[in-house]
């Protein structure tokens, strides 16, 4: 009953006059004082929460999770009507609601059971050694299951494999069994084992990398059992040698991507079977053969394809014109029983059984197919058409999963084929075209411009060719032919520091800077010109979202930049940084280096704010760790140990924040970026922003003085006597 606006500013540090920096959301102390605040009584929250910040309303979703019962349950109402995200998140419903939600019917409530039944028994198959009595029961639940009425895509998924897992377990069954009689059979299911792992993938979007491992282990139990089966019968030796390279060549991928801790027997198991590939090991191979785990993601959805028209002249006239839809797909599967559709821009299907005779295979089950259909389709005068195409298996409908599935494929155009229509209806069809005319000079040019690319393109084609034989010819080519830049050409300058020069080295040492690299946590204040516009103060309050310990003070009319310096000095700061503009637009910064200096003055362009940046990151409070790039002259040095001496000089790496200042020809560029590993060798950047261009005008020693202070260097337009000339 206690809890007041002005108490909740005092415990949150909120400030009613300058802008609040936000606080870290792991800090216990803080989520404690947000839970004492939001608790108050019911009728005064809406006065605590009309001071609080935006992010604060932002971080009540994630300490309604972390801190579950402690947060009232209505918080969705105290929110302010810009942040609806927040509104959305805090009254998304609970798992309780969801599943209150499912068992209002009985067939879901059937499904789960069916579900759960069929993973404990998947669970039981993938442990315990082979039995039919496993096999029958395996199979029996996921047939079950997938004729349930209502379940998910990727509950199916599952199911489809634990019918995938009974195949196994039969399979194993029959090797250990070693009949010949039962040969016929055990290449029969052979091939419904690698049908059923490519139908999984082929129909499937969004399965985790361990999935993907799973069916491809899946494959490699089936090849090895289709060559177990070939050893029991008479077989060609040239198709058997052809299998072992291929099943070395997958085994060998399978175990480089296992896990080692966690699946080692596997591991060990490919191995084996790469190295020996006799009738005894692929026998070991079946009988030890465990599945793996398969657990794809909840957002697996079906694949589709499509192909997009291609651009073509407007006809005046409204008949029925051919399309010539070409077809390229890749088939993943034994059975020819191929059916292709397409869906017209008429809301119309047609659908057309493959011959036989345009399926090619092209490896181990298999097979790609390359036919033209050709459609009939009422266009008007400039209408553009898309028509989709789906190739898929006609199935029966007593096989589970028996609506035929969508195989991905390339996106190809659709062909008009104006020419054929014009011979056949040249009665029917009115069209203007135009009188031959001749080239102009434009066209000429373009002409010959594609011609000399061609022959470029064509010339180095063959150039990587005789490097990728000779390798010693590139390495001679590149020693040779060195561009030449404005960097590599700059022109001698004496100023320029060597890394091992020790005179520097003591100079930096006993510098103003030098505190800010032991250990010193830098103090800033960052203000404008008085009466700033709205780009100005928005450009601000980036560059407080990117400096750590930064204040913003709002300033006054009579308060001169002498008096500003003053002020900070008695308070401690370490840095002043003054944004000026001009017509409404930032166009200068003023660095001053506290409590002695120096100042430097740069020019302010090309400034782009975080919003405005396509794909943008958001910001967090952490700590970024610093680059400075190039910067190679004794004043170069001075300028970026005036950026430095802004950051603390411990970045906190779980941020993965990193703020750069790369200079090139003395203009300097500001980036934020935020890197996510992805790999051993390659790291992704997203651009947090703001981003913009620093050059620098004057560099002062000591404080801001433009009347008598000493200019230690000067911007004058008869310095640039070359462009090579640089001095930063």
């Amino acid at each position: 009953n206690i809890i007041t606006p002005q108490l909740t500013c005092t415990l949150l540090n909120i400030s009613q006059h300058y802008l609040s920096r936000e606080a870290r959301i792991d800090d216990v102390v803080y989520a404690g004082n947000v839970i004492l605040v939001i608790n108050t009584k019911r009728a005064t929250r809406h006065a605590v929460a009309s001071v609080l910040p935006d992010y604060v309303f932002g971080h009540l979703p994630y300490l309604c999770d972390k801190y579950p019962g402690c947060l009232p349950k209505n918080l969705a109402e105290y929110v302010p009507a810009h942040l609806p995200y927040v509104r959305q998140m805090l009254v998304r419903p609970t798992p309780d609601t969801l599943v209150t939600q499912m068992t209002r019917d009985d067939d879901e409530q059937q499904t789960a059971a069916l579900f759960t039944r069929m993973q404990r028994v998947l669970n039981k198959a993938c442990k315990e050694p082979a039995s039919a009595q496993i096999a029958d029961e395996l199979a029996q639940s996921a047939c079950t299951f997938l004729h349930a009425a209502t379940a998910e895509c990727r509950q199916k998924v599952v199911a489809r494999y634990a019918e995938l897992v009974s195949i196994c377990v039969k399979i194993k069954v029959m090797v250990e069994s070693h009949d010949t009689m039962q040969v016929g059979e055990l290449f029969g299911l052979t091939a419904r084992l690698m049908h059923g792992s490519y139908e999984i993938e082929a129909r499937t979007q969004g399965l985790d990398p361990l999935a993907r491992t799973s069916l491809v282990y899946l494959r490699v139990l089936a090849h090895t059992a289709w060559l177990f089966a070939h050893s029991l019968s008479e077989h060609d030796p040239r198709v058997v040698a052809k299998m072992r390279e291929e099943l070395q060549l997958r085994s060998t991928s399978v175990a480089q991507a296992l896990s080692p801790d966690k699946f080692t027997a596997a591991k060990e198991l490919l191995s084996a079977l790469s190295n020996d590939q006799t009738p005894e090991s692929m026998q070991h191979f079946v009988r030890e053969f465990s599945a793996l785990e398969f657990v794809p993601k909840s957002q697996c959805q079906y694949a589709r394809a499509e192909i997009q028209p291609g651009s073509r002249r407007p006809l005046e006239f409204d008949h029925r014109f051919p399309l010539r839809v070409p077809i390229n797909a890749r088939l993943f599967w034994t059975s020819r029983n191929i059916v292709a559709n397409a869906t017209l821009p008429t809301q119309t299907t047609r659908v057309w059984r493959v011959p036989p005779n345009f399926i090619k295979p092209c490896g181990l089950m298999q097979s790609s197919l390359v036919w033209d259909v050709e459609v009939e389709l009422p266009l008007g005068s400039g209408e553009v058409a898309a028509v989709k195409v789906a190739v898929g298996m006609e199935c029966a409908s007593d096989v589970p999963w028996s609506d035929a599935f969508v195989v991905r494929a390339a996106s190809v155009p659709v062909l008009y084929d104006i020419t054929e229509y014009y011979k056949k209806h040249e009665s029917h069809v009115v069209v203007e075209i135009s009188s031959p005319q001749t080239l102009s000079r434009g066209e000429v040019y373009a002409k010959q411009r594609t011609e000399k690319g061609k022959a470029k393109r064509q010339r180095r084609q063959e150039q990587k060719k005789e490097e990728l034989a000779n390798p010693e010819l590139r390495e001679a080519r590149l020693r040779e032919n060195v561009p030449a830049t404005q960097e590599n050409t700059r022109e001698f300058d004496e100023a320029i520091v060597n890394e091992a020069d020790e005179e520097v080295a003591e100079d930096e040492g006993e510098d103003e800077f030098a505190a800010y690299f032991n250990g010193q946590t830098p103090k800033v204040l960052i203000t404008t010109t008085p009466n700033a516009g709205k780009r100005t103060t928005g450009f601000v309050k980036e560059l407080v979202s990117v400096i750590p310990d930064i204040e913003y003070i709002k300033r006054g009319k009579k308060f001169e930049l002498q008096q500003i310096i003053q002020f900070c000095k008695n308070r401690d700061y370490t840095d002043l940084v003054v944004v000026t503009e001009d017509h409404k637009e930032p166009t200068h910064v003023t660095l001053i280096h506290l409590p002695e200096g120096p100042t430097a003055h740069f020019r302010l362009t090309r400034v782009k704010g975080g919003k405005e940046i396509s794909g943008h990151a958001r910001a967090t409070s952490h700590y970024p760790e610093l680059i400075l790039n190039q910067f190679s002259t004794r004043l170069g040095h001075t300028v970026g140990r005036m950026f430095a001496a802004l950051f603390p000089q411990v970045p906190e790496f779980q941020g993965r924040q990193v703020a750069t200042f790369h200079n090139q020809r003395d203009f300097i560029f500001f980036r934020r970026h935020r890197y996510v590993f992805k790999s051993g060798k390659r790291v992704d950047l997203q651009e947090i922003g703001p981003r913009f261009t620093l050059r620098l005008r004057w560099l002062q020693k000591g404080l801001y003085d433009p009347l008598n202070g000493e200019y230690e260097w000067a911007y004058k337009a008869d310095l640039e006597t070359s462009r090579r000339r640089v001095f930063l």
